[in-house]
């Protein structure tokens, strides 16, 4: 995960939430767990390490989503 806020507070063992604020996904979907968190480039954000909290390795269905091209005759 980067490009966190240099004042946010990420630290190990915070789990990592989808807000619902960009439309594109329900808000309270748990995404992982930080691993380990550090300064990102040039120090004005954070990067953080999320272990997913989906096992990927067990999946028995994934649904691929296409949007339409809008601007397609």
């Amino acid at each position: 995960m980067s490009k966190i806020d240099e004042n946010d507070v990420v630290k190990e063992g915070d789990i990592i939430i989808t807000s619902g604020s960009g439309n594109v996904l329900p808000k309270g979907l748990i995404i992982g767990t930080v691993v380990s968190s550090q300064v990102g480039d040039f120090g004005l954000t954070q990067t953080a390490q999320v272990e997913p909290a989906a096992k990927f390795d067990h999946l028995n269905d994934v649904f691929v989503v296409v949007t339409p091209d809008v601007d397609a005759p």
